[in-house]
C-alpha cells in the first residue's frame, strides 16, 4: 500500500468543508479516505506533534526547578543502582552460555572480544552501583548527574556489545542455537523497560532493538517476516512500557517530593505555632508511647526532651495522690476519666486535668483524636495540649472575689446574703444568732496613720475574729470596718460569751509598722425569731442593737429585745 494522492476539495454545495482527501493505492485497487477522516488524522498528527516536546521535558526534567529535578534524579539512581547488581549477574550468565553455545563455530574469533567488553560493563556498572552507595572510600562526592551520565555512557556501550554479538552469531547458529538467541533477544529487550532513567533505558534498548531486527532480517540465510514483525511489535511494546513506567515513576515522584515539601511546611509553621503561643503538640503510637517531644512540651513537663521519649503518656500526667486540692477537685482531677477515654481509645477536647510538675501544681488543657490506617486500625493518638494554670487560678481568682472579701478573705456582704437566705428558706433561721460589729476610732487610726496601715490593722482584726468564733460559723466583712457573724446552732448565753470574748480580744493593742494602734468595737446581737423572718429582717434587729450598744457608751455588746425592735424600728 502506498499513498497516490492527497487533495483538498473545496466546500461543495451544501457549504460543508471536505477537507482533504487521501487516496491509498494497494496492488488492485485505490482506497479513497474521505476528507473528514484526513482532517481528523492530521489534527491527531498535530497534537502528537506538539505533545512531543512535552513528553521529553518531562523526561529531561527541563521544566522543573533545578531542586526538584535533582531530587528525582537522586531517586532514579537510587533505583538503578538497587536493580544493577542483579541485572549484571544475570547478564554475566547469559554472556557466558553464549559463548559456551557458540564457542566451536566459526564465530570463536568474535566471541573473544566481544565477550570480554560486555563483562567488562557488567564490571563497570556493579564498581558505579557500589561507587554510588558508598561502598569504596573516598568515591561518595559524586553527584546523582554524574553517577546518571556514567550508567547511560556504560548501557549504550553494554548494548552496542550485545547487537554486535546477536549480529555477527545469527548467520552461524543452528535452530537450536538461534532459538537462545532469541531468547535473549527478548530478555535484554525487555529489561529496558526496567531501567531508569529513560536516558539509560534509551541508551541500552536502542541498539539491541536494532541489532535484533537486523540480525533476524539481513543476517539469516532464509529471511522470516511473521518473527520479524513479531519483535518489531514487541519492541514497540516494550518502548511504550519504558516510557509509561518512567513517567509513572517521575509522576510518583513529584508526588512524594510534594508531600514531603508539604509535611516540611506543615512542620515549619506547628513549630513556629508552638514557639509563639501556650499550646504544644503530642503524638503516642498505639502503646501511647510519645513519638513526638516538642521543645515547648519538654519545658512545660521540666523535663530532658531525650527522657520523655518511650515514656506513656499517663506516665507524665499521673501526679502523687497526696497532692492539695485546688479550686475543690483533687489536684489527680479528670486522670481517671481522661484514662478511660483513652483506652476506648475515643477523641476528647479541652479535657483538664491537673497534675504536680516539679514543686507547681499545674492544670493543662488537652485535646486528642485517635489515628486509625485506612483498615482502621489503631496507630496511636495526636493532640495539642496548653497550659491553663494561669487562666484557671484567674477564674479561681474571680469565684473567690465573687463570694470573698479581697483584703481580709472574710466572706463578702453577698456570700454572707445567699448563706442566711439560704437558710431561712429552708426553715433554718430559730438557730441563728448573728452579731453585728463595728470597731471604735478606726477612723482616726486611719487619717492619721494612712490607708495601708488601716487595711493592715482590718486584716489583724480579721485573724482574731476567726479565732474566737467556731469551726463552721461564718464570719464576713460588709464594707469598711463593719463585721458580721453568723453563729449557727447557737442559744443567747453562747451569743453573749462569744460576743465578750470578742470585745476583749479586739480591744488589745495592736503593733503595725512600729506603733501601737488602740481599736475597740461595739456589737449589736440578734436572735432569730418568729419576728424576724429574712435576712433583712435579722439584719436590721443587728443593725438596731448594734446602735444601742454605740449609744450606751462603746465597747459593749447589745441584745435586740422585742421593745428595741419597736424603738430601732421607728428610729431607722
Amino acid at each position: 500500500m502506498r499513498l497516490a494522492a492527497a487533495a483538498w476539495r473545496p466546500p461543495g454545495a451544501d457549504g460543508r468543508d471536505h477537507g482533504v482527501e487521501l487516496m491509498m493505492q494497494t496492488d488492485d485497487r485505490v482506497l479513497r479516505v474521505p476528507g473528514n477522516g484526513g482532517k481528523v488524522l492530521l489534527g491527531r498528527a498535530r497534537r502528537l506533534l506538539r505533545f512531543l516536546p512535552r513528553i521529553a521535558c518531562l523526561f529531561l526534567l527541563t521544566d522543573l526547578p533545578r531542586r526538584v529535578a535533582d531530587r528525582i534524579r537522586l531517586e532514579q539512581v537510587n533505583v538503578l543502582s538497587t536493580l544493577v547488581g542483579v541485572m549484571s549477574v544475570m547478564g554475566q550468565g547469559a554472556v557466558l552460555l553464549v559463548v559456551y553455545e557458540f564457542w566451536d563455530t566459526g564465530a570463536r574469533t568474535m566471541l573473544a572480544p566481544v565477550e570480554a567488553t560486555i563483562s567488562s560493563c557488567y564490571v563497570a556498572l556493579v564498581g558505579i552501583s557500589l561507587r554510588w552507595n558508598g561502598l569504596w572510600k573516598g568515591l561518595t562526592d559524586s553527584t546523582a548527574e554524574e553517577v546518571r551520565s556514567w550508567y547511560v555512557r556504560v548501557a549504550s556501550v553494554l548494548g552496542l556489545a550485545w547487537g554486535v554479538l546477536f549480529i555477527g552469531l545469527m548467520p552461524f547458529g543452528q535452530a537450536d542455537q538461534r532459538s537462545l538467541l532469541y531468547g535473549l533477544i527478548v530478555g535484554l529487550i525487555s529489561a529496558g523497560a526496567l531501567i531508569v532513567p529513560v536516558s539509560a533505558a534509551l541508551a541500552f534498548w536502542v541498539p539491541i532493538t536494532t541489532a535484533a531486527l537486523i540480525a533476524t532480517t539481513v543476517t539469516t540465510a532464509a529471511l522470516d517476516p511473521a518473527s520479524a514483525v513479531l519483535l518489531a511489535g514487541y519492541g514497540v511494546l516494550t518502548l511504550f512500557c519504558m516510557l509509561y513506567l518512567n513517567r509513572v515513576l517521575i509522576l510518583r515522584a513529584l508526588g512524594e517530593i510534594e508531600h514531603q515539601d508539604g509535611r516540611e511546611t506543615i512542620s515549619l509553621l506547628l513549630r513556629d505555632f508552638e514557639e509563639a503561643a501556650c499550646d504544644w503538640l503530642w503524638e503516642t503510637d498505639e502503646d501511647g508511647l510519645l513519638t513526638h517531644v516538642s521543645d515547648r512540651f519538654a519545658q512545660v513537663t521540666q523535663r530532658d526532651p531525650r527522657s520523655l521519649f518511650g515514656m506513656t503518656f499517663a506516665e507524665i500526667l499521673r501526679s502523687p495522690a497526696s497532692l492539695a486540692t485546688e479550686a475543690g477537685q483533687p489536684a489527680t482531677g479528670g486522670l481517671p476519666a481522661l484514662a478511660v477515654l483513652m483506652e476506648r481509645r475515643l477523641p476528647f477536647r479541652d479535657f483538664e486535668v491537673c497534675l504536680q510538675v516539679g514543686a507547681d501544681v499545674m492544670w493543662w488543657s488537652l485535646t486528642g483524636k485517635p489515628k486509625f490506617t485506612a483498615q482502621r486500625v489503631f496507630e496511636g493518638y495526636r493532640g495539642v495540649g496548653s497550659d491553663v494554670t494561669h487562666i484557671k487560678r484567674a477564674n479561681d481568682r474571680a469565684r473567690f472575689l465573687a463570694h470573698y472579701d479581697e483584703l481580709t478573705g472574710l466572706a463578702n456582704r453577698r456570700l454572707f446574703r445567699e448563706t442566711l437566705d439560704e437558710r431561712f428558706r429552708a426553715a433554718e433561721a430559730p438557730s441563728i444568732a448573728l452579731l453585728c460589729l463595728d470597731l471604735d476610732r478606726f477612723k482616726a487610726v486611719n487619717d492619721t496613720r494612712g490607708h495601708p496601715t488601716g487595711d493592715q490593722l482590718l486584716i489583724a482584726v480579721a485573724r482574731r475574729l476567726e479565732r474566737q468564733v467556731r469551726a463552721g460559723d461564718l464570719c464576713a466583712r460588709l464594707g469598711g470596718d463593719e463585721f458580721a457573724i453568723v453563729l449557727w446552732g447557737a442559744d443567747a448565753a453562747l451569743a453573749r460569751a462569744i460576743a465578750d470574748r470578742i470585745v476583749v480580744e479586739v480591744s488589745r493593742a495592736y503593733a503595725i509598722d512600729g506603733h501601737q494602734l488602740d481599736v475597740g468595737v461595739s456589737i449589736g446581737i440578734a436572735m432569730a425569731c418568729p419576728a424576724a423572718t429574712s435576712y433583712e429582717a435579722l439584719l436590721k434587729d443587728a443593725d438596731a442593737a448594734l446602735y444601742q450598744a454605740k449609744a450606751n457608751g462603746r465597747g459593749i455588746a447589745c441584745f435586740h429585745d422585742h421593745v428595741l425592735h419597736e424603738y430601732g424600728g421607728a428610729t431607722l
